[in-house]
């Protein structure tokens, strides 16, 4: 999936166009007793507000970054994995959803 795709995809599972509100709400709902960061329906919860996933498979990293409303984003595709230094993740994507979002 190219990058495109892959933010009009997340982005709509955000605003309920793929499941009812109620479905959306309960996927996203953030347990009482979970601290920061926690996961949920692909996502990991920062305290910050947004949204974060990060995979690898076969030598590809993927990185997105995403408000909760999905009307905001970066996302990093890779064909290089960087665990070694970090991940695209933490020393690229995150840091530039910040920066764009001050």
């Amino acid at each position: 999936m190219n990058g495109r795709d892959l933010y009009y995809l997340l982005a709509a599972f955000l605003q309920s166009k793929l499941l009812t509100p109620s479905l959306t709400a309960t996927l996203y709902h953030k347990p009482p007793t979970a601290a920061f960061p926690y996961y949920s329906a692909t996502f990991y919860h920062l305290q910050s507000g947004v949204y974060h996933l990060h995979g690898t498979q076969l030598g590809d990293e993927t990185s997105v970054t995403i408000s909760p409303d999905g009307q905001q984003a970066v996302l990093v595709q890779s064909n290089v994995t960087a665990y070694t230094k970090g991940g695209v993740n933490y020393t690229f994507d995150l840091p530039l959803f910040a920066a764009l979002n001050k």
